[in-house]
């Protein structure tokens, strides 16, 4: 049983208030989940932390809520799992998804539902998942949950757990260890630290940037405004569902939206509170005007205009499938979002990030008691990131499973709504297409067990490479089942979950499950009556302690996963994971057992090719079908410009920036938009800036279309119109050339900019026709690439790019900001450059310039609430 947070024991010397330490073992940048979990196992290990986090520690939004069993298992370690079970809802009626029409309506179509599935180990998946772990799937919002594991972190590492202070420097030392300048933004005042280890959980707000790790994949994907409210929606025919997706007539049968219950109580249609998230309607411009999006929830949800609603926070996020290029730099460690972010489809951000924290927490305490070399913190970054692109990867083909369910139905983009409507009453009719479609919808939903059934995502997966002693090849050949779970103790896997009745503790009453049987500080060495006795001796010869568990021949179900003979043995490091296994016992236990706990701690083993690169192709994929083609009365080819005079204006203002600028403002908003890698390809003017105009060149596919790259799209185009060609980045074939560049400058644009190649680079210097690209070369695009499409949003150098959205490109490279947006980055952009303007006025004059990086009269630039 796990304690409460209240009767937790200090296991870190204190800390007053006023009081830092010059030197910490390890410092963690950020006051989440994966940092306070971080924290807490740390401390658990006797390694003193200092977290430090730039807010304070209160939340005021739901963000994620989804548990499952193996984060379940860390909380459990870390003493906090029953606490999370004492919040959550106590019956099974939450596990399950719903798809509807909408909650409630005036015709028989609205408050229509149209399937369901099980979820999160309910229903007919209850046995799959307590195979899988003595732990349960747990749901509990991050506005509970991040208080409670906070009050636990600070429990135990008593004025370790820093609110206000923000990481604005880092500094890898040759000798190892970083110093890090912390701004405390209460006090106004910086200050320096040398920590051995950094542990970078900010969610790549700053760490990233600041230790120059580029984050792979598309950025951008799709822009959502989801609502935390409070209201009745007791009418609703659904009695307990935690999570529902509408299909509705206007999305033509994309999902028009999701409806979360946030309970506190009561989890069903009782729940007091909901998370609304909403796609926007045609002509729909973002906002973030309460009674717009109050007007809208209501519009979602099929309820009267007057329906009551209480709006308390607003989140603006972007769909994104990035994973760091880099998990280690140096003695920095990156991990949950600062490593890896992805759609909440799947749930597997919060966990794949507190499963980081406990990869790393137990290596860094190996290393930092001497107990293993430096090495071992190597694995972190073989184990993790194959497997935090995987996640990815998934959750973006998640998203994309609910299309089917609308075209089921007969929804499409190409009729109107009314015909929509119309498709739906075919649904519900009694007619031989009304039960055909009835049978399709039934199975398009059923698709979606991928997401909702995934438990050998979320416990099955193998590590490729990392602390362990691989037998035969670690990668796949094909791609695994989502759902079908098959414990193993192969290395690289979970430790499986087996209740012993007949060993150690564990008795008919009172069973013990294998996990739980696993040393935290130490390896684990399970065998049999057999091999005890040379294993044990073996165990005792070990410089680091390693814990023998002897399973009785009688606990039959353990022996028929366990995978190794009579006399064998399987080794598991302190996170739960199987590190080697020996079939039988051998000559030489200790000897055996020695070589493996040498290869393991010394960081195992790496792979010549990058196992995560499956899985960024697989990214890359699923993004490419989730970016939703304009739709009429949309922002598309034929409808670039919003308003003349507003449009002019912001380019007067943007024309006045520079990229960098531009840049920096994006990443104080936590937008994308900066580029790497293209860059002018002859001395253009001092800057380009206007409005996208979008196309995406590829090689022609058999059937498909020839139109040559930006011809039309050239023809199409406005005067200042900056062409924006999407050709993935190829080197070898040009997609821009001198009679392009002659109607593009006839024409009036503004300039093109290429993830790709251009030729004919003189031809373009001659008529003073800015091209930014990645090279040039001689190839013709002839025979090699055409046009695919035009106007539509484009992915390019990892940025999403949407037809209308604005382009700065300098010497500097190129950067998009989202038409959305631009207002909000423009303020910014022009803030941070008066910023640096006195900064660099005071360093003319004089003051030395780390006294001006520090000069309270140059506060960091700040997003203004809205």
């Amino acid at each position: 049983m796990t304690e409460s947070s209240s009767a937790r024991a200090a296991l870190l010397p204190p800390l007053a208030d006023d009081e830092w330490p010059d030197e910490v073992p390890v410092l963690i940048v950020g006051g989440g989940p994966v940092g306070l979990s971080s924290a807490v196992l740390l401390a658990q290990r006797g390694i003193e932390v200092l977290l430090i986090e730039r807010r304070n520690f209160e939340t005021r939004f739901p963000r994620a809520h989804l548990l499952n069993v193996r984060t379940m298992e860390i909380f459990e370690e870390m003493g906090v799992a029953d606490d999370i079970y004492a919040q959550a809802p106590d019956d099974e009626g939450w596990r399950k998804v719903v798809w509807y029409t909408t909650v409630d309506g005036p015709t028989p179509e609205h408050g229509l539902k149209l399937g369901e599935v099980p979820a999160w180990g309910g229903g007919a998946d209850a046995a799959r998942y307590a195979q899988a772990s003595p732990q349960s799937f747990a749901n509990l919002p991050q506005i509970r949950l991040d208080p409670l594991i906070w009050a636990h972190a600070d429990a135990v590492a008593p004025g370790r757990i820093r609110a206000h202070q923000e990481l604005v420097g880092l500094e890898q030392l040759p000798e190892g260890g970083i110093v890090a300048s912390i701004h405390d933004r209460q006090a106004d005042v910086t200050r320096t630290i040398r920590a051995r280890y950094v542990v970078a959980a900010d969610g790549g707000r700053v760490s990233a940037d600041l230790l120059g790790v580029d984050r792979e994949g598309p950025k951008a994907i799709r822009d959502i405004i989801s609502c935390y409210v409070s209201t009745d929606l007791s009418m609703w025919h659904e009695p307990a569902a935690l999570l529902a997706h509408f299909i509705q007539p206007w999305a033509g049968g994309h999902s028009a939206g999701t409806l979360q219950a946030l309970g506190p109580v009561q989890y069903g249609r009782k729940s007091r509170e909901w998370l609304v998230a909403k796609a926007r309607r045609a002509g729909e411009e973002q906002t973030e005007d309460p009674d717009i999006l109050i007007s809208r929830t209501r519009d979602l949800l099929g309820v009267p205009d007057d329906h009551p609603i209480t709006l308390h926070a607003v989140s603006h996020w972007q769909y994104e499938g990035v994973v760091a290029d880099r998990f280690r730099v140096g003695s920095a460690f990156l991990a949950g979002d600062a490593a890896h972010r992805h759609p909440p489809t799947g749930g597997l951000g919060l966990n794949g990030g507190v499963q980081d924290a406990h990869n790393l927490a137990w290596k860094l305490a190996a290393v930092l008691k001497g107990n293993a070399p430096e090495s071992l913190l190597d694995s972190y970054e073989r184990e993790r990131r194959p497997i935090a692109a995987y996640y990815t990867a998934h959750s973006l083909e998640n998203a994309g499973r609910h299309a089917p369910v609308g075209a089921a139905l007969g929804l499409s983009t190409d009729k109107t709504e009314q015909q929509n409507w119309a498709e739906i009453e075919v649904f519900t009719s009694d007619t031989p297409e009304g039960a055909a479609r009835r049978a399709a919808v039934t199975e398009a939903v059923a698709e979606n067990a991928n997401d909702y059934s995934q438990l050998n995502v979320e416990a099955g997966f193998q590590y490729a490479a990392g602390a362990f002693v691989p037998e035969g090849s670690t990668v796949p050949t094909e791609d695994p089942s989502p759902i079908d779970y098959r414990p193993s103790t192969l290395p690289g896997r979970h430790l499986p979950h087996v209740w012993l009745t007949h060993s150690e503790s564990g008795t008919a009453e009172t069973p013990v499950s294998t996990l739980d049987l696993v040393s935290t500080t130490s390896f684990t060495l399970f065998t049999d009556a057999a091999g005890a006795e040379g294993w044990r001796a073996a165990a005792a010869a070990q410089a680091w302690p390693v814990r023998l568990i002897v399973v009785s021949d009688d606990d039959r179900e353990w022996a028929e996963v366990r995978d190794v003979g009579a006399g064998g043995a399987i080794l598991v490091r302190p996170d739960r994971k199987v590190a080697w296994r020996s079939a039988t016992r051998p000559a030489d236990p200790a000897e055996a057992l020695t070589g493996a706990l040498q290869a393991i701690l010394g960081g195992g083993f790496a792979l010549d090719d990058d196992p995560a690169e499956p899985f960024l192709e697989r990214i890359r994929n699923a993004a490419g079908l989730l970016v939703r083609r304009p739709r009429t009365g949309e922002r598309g080819e034929e409808d670039v410009s919003e308003d003349v005079e507003q449009t002019d204006e912001a380019i007067r203002r943007l024309g006045r920036l520079d990229a960098c600028a531009v840049s920096d403002a994006l990443d104080t908003l936590e937008l994308p938009g900066a580029t790497t890698g293209i860059r002018a390809l002859w001395a253009a003017p001092e800057r380009v800036v206007g409005r996208a105009r979008t196309v995406t060149a590829g090689r022609r596919q058999s059937d498909g279309p020839a139109d040559h790259i930006a011809a039309s799209a050239i023809d199409a185009a406005g005067v200042g119109d900056v062409l924006v060609i999407a050709n993935g980045g190829r080197l070898d074939v040009s997609c821009f050339g001198g009679l392009l560049t002659l109607a593009a400058s006839t024409r009036g644009l503004a300039g093109v900019v290429i993830d790709g190649a251009c030729r004919d680079i003189a031809e373009s210097e001659e008529l003073e026709f800015p091209v930014f690209g990645r090279a040039v070369v001689p190839v013709s695009a002839r025979g090699r690439v055409v046009q695919i499409a035009m106007g539509e949003p484009v992915f390019f150098a990892d940025v999403t790019v949407t037809q209308g959205d604005y382009v700065i490109a300098d010497s500097n490279g190129v950067v998009f900001v989202p038409a959305s947006r631009i207002d909000d980055v423009l303020e910014l952009a022009e803030r941070i450059v008066e910023r640096e303007a006195g900064m660099a006025e005071a360093v003319r004059a004089g003051q030395p310039v780390a006294e001006v990086m520090h000069d309270s009269r140059f506060p960091t630039v700040q997003a203004v609430a809205r």
